[in-house]
């Protein structure tokens, strides 16, 4: 059972977060145990006490005394562990992006937030947070048989995005030009190749040896997003492929689940920083994922040397 502790001084907040996050289906094999504090300084005690451990915190950013990212930023330092995320409302993302980058924050949840997407991305924060803690066992077992490298950091990904709509392409590709936060505050950068047809994608993807991520809108001439990034997955299995609609539509998203094996749905129109954090939470779920597969058979191999 995954422990969750939420923080923001509007208790009807803490009461929807709660009322929501347990609602089925539920995120998680076992459910969540949940732990609110309106009091940000009442939360930080608790995370000292005995048993105050959580597997995931979620903090408004204005909160009276100390902000949301200064709070997780103090959470980190006694659970370093702890999925950090932070709610706020559009209004603020402007001087919330240095934040996120200095406190490491491992996602944002925006208001008004839909229920399926705060438990999409408290269950990638959670997994991400798993991720970690192997990474960190399996090099232990590396540093213990006597070899301590890692495996190299990737210097830029290669990514694809896909849509009817060339403007909207170009504009998705200038806000990943910075480069992005990625595993451990890391950061890389991204190349972005756009693709107007669904057939140029599939030609490109063919010759390229290896593709990290790919966004592909839904609606595709001649085609959908689903389809294509089903297609996308049987030749680039490792890559981690995002949806992109301008609608919310239950079936459409379980094909794109089963059928894409889509690690998010992120609705038009979409903010920068919204796209971002997206993009970099998802290459760093994609360098973990590839890092511990790595160190795995290293341990492995040394086990029978």
């Amino acid at each position: 059972m995954y422990r969750i502790l939420l923080v923001d001084d509007e208790t009807y907040v803490l009461s929807a977060l709660r009322r929501e996050l347990l609602r089925p289906p539920e995120v998680g094999i076992d459910g969540l145990l949940i732990e609110a504090f309106s009091s940000p300084d009442a939360a930080l005690q608790r995370v000292t006490q005995s048993g105050g451990y959580f597997d995931a915190a979620i903090a408004d950013y204005r909160m009276p005394g100390i902000d949301g990212v200064a709070f997780l930023e103090t959470l980190a330092a006694f659970q370093p562990d702890a999925g950090r995320i932070i709610l706020s409302g559009h209004a603020d993302m402007t001087e919330l992006i240095g934040a996120i980058n200095r406190a490491h924050i491992d996602a944002f949840i925006a208001k008004p937030w839909l229920e399926y997407d705060l438990k999409g991305i408290l269950l990638q924060v959670l997994k991400h947070g798993e991720l970690r803690r192997e990474n960190r066992r399996l090099a232990g077992l590396l540093v213990e048989n006597g070899r301590n490298r890692q495996p190299e950091r990737v210097a830029a990904y290669r990514m694809m995005a896909i849509g009817g709509d060339v403007a909207q392409l170009k504009a998705l590709r200038q806000a990943l030009k910075r480069p992005l936060a990625t595993k451990d505050g890391a950061h890389a950068k991204v190349q972005v190749e756009i693709f107007a047809s669904p057939e140029k994608a599939l030609a490109a993807a063919n010759r390229q040896r290896m593709l990290d991520a790919v966004i592909a809108d839904y609606d595709l001439p001649g085609s959908d997003g689903v389809t294509l990034l089903g297609e996308l997955r049987r030749r680039h299995p490792a890559a981690v492929r995002i949806l992109l609609s301008d609608k919310l539509d239950v079936d459409m998203l379980v094909r794109a689940v089963n059928v894409a094996g889509v690690y998010h749905h992120l609705l038009k129109p979409w903010f920068d920083m919204e796209l971002r954090a997206l993009v970099g939470r998802a290459l760093a779920y994609r360098e973990m994922e590839l890092e511990n597969r790595i160190l795995a058979n290293l341990a492995r191999l040394k086990e029978r040397n």
